[in-house]
Order: structure tokens, then sequence, then C-alpha cells
């Protein structure tokens, strides 16, 4: 089954190059996921992190124009 977002969250599906588009630029995320989507949720005005389902893979750096991984702390 696809993953469900809640109404507040962003949906992209990602294109076959492993782009989402969002405010009228496209970022690389992966091939991976391909054809999925993924939700967006704000969490400041430059960012924007990146989940597949309830899992966060990667931040959306509006500022920069990237997508950077999610790093989890130790």
């Amino acid at each position: 089954l696809p993953p469900e977002y809640d109404e507040e969250v962003e949906v992209r599906r990602v294109k076959q190059s492993g782009e989402i588009m969002f405010d009228g630029k496209n970022y690389y995320l992966t091939e991976l996921l391909a054809g999925e989507r993924v939700g967006l949720v704000e969490t400041d005005e430059a960012w924007h992190e990146i989940r597949f389902g309830l899992h966060p893979i990667g931040v959306l750096d509006l500022r920069n124009g990237k997508v950077r991984p999610k790093v989890r702390k130790v």
C-alpha cells in the first residue's frame, strides 16, 4: 500500500528521474523512489522535512536549493 499523509503535509510524486517539483523548481531525491509519493513538512521558512510515510528521509533546504540526507543524532 502507498503511504498516507495528513492533510497539512504537501505531497509530491517522485519523477522517474528521481526528482520532485516544489515551489516551481526540481529537486533531486533518488531514483529509488521513482513513482512513489513523498510528503514535505515545513519545519521553518526555508526548510522542509521530506518523509516517506512516517519516515524522515531528508531535508529540503530552499535557501541553498539542495536536498540533504536526514541525519540521525546518536
